[in-house]
């Protein structure tokens, strides 16, 4: 039996959803007058996906299109049934890429380290919100030629 190699190809019916989606994601962006760029982010997604999206090259996650559907009204329908907003599952908002406060809340409950070989630095967290950050960084050696210098100053 010979194996197939690479992804299926589509069917006429996933090529049309594609062609669907990109259309009803082209008259969303139009109407609310939106860049490439802002209708990605309202999406979660970078700009190159959003192109391929437009394009019908690709096909969204369907937590992306629950998404587009709840920000636009966009309907959907395959084979000739229409997609219930439901049936897609509970979108996941994208993260706000410009929060008001960054809050690390648990984030260094555990101490983080970074280090290298001249370098190390430690964060952690204390009882009372604060973040405690330790720098620790070896001494650099003077260069060859300079020791020699020094010596030879402090000998004559």
């Amino acid at each position: 039996m010979k194996r197939l190699r690479g992804r299926p190809r589509l069917t006429a019916d996933a090529i049309k959803f594609r062609e669907e989606i990109a259309r009803q994601l082209s008259v969303a962006v139009n109407v609310g007058n939106l860049s490439v760029k802002a209708a990605a982010d309202a999406l979660g997604v970078s700009r190159q996906a959003f192109y391929k999206y437009l394009s019908a090259e690709s096909t969204p996650h369907p937590e992306t299109l629950a998404r587009a559907m709840d920000l636009w009204k966009i309907e959907l329908s395959y084979k000739g049934e229409k997609i219930a907003r439901g049936a897609l599952g509970e979108p996941k908002k994208p993260a706000d890429s410009s929060p008001n406060q960054l809050s690390l809340g648990n984030m260094f409950e555990v101490p983080q380290q970074c280090h290298n070989e001249n370098l190390v630095v430690t964060l952690k967290s204390s009882q009372n919100s604060m973040l405690h950050v330790t720098i620790r960084m070896k001494k650099a050696d003077l260069p060859t030629q300079n020791r020699m210098a020094d010596k030879a100053s402090s000998v004559g």
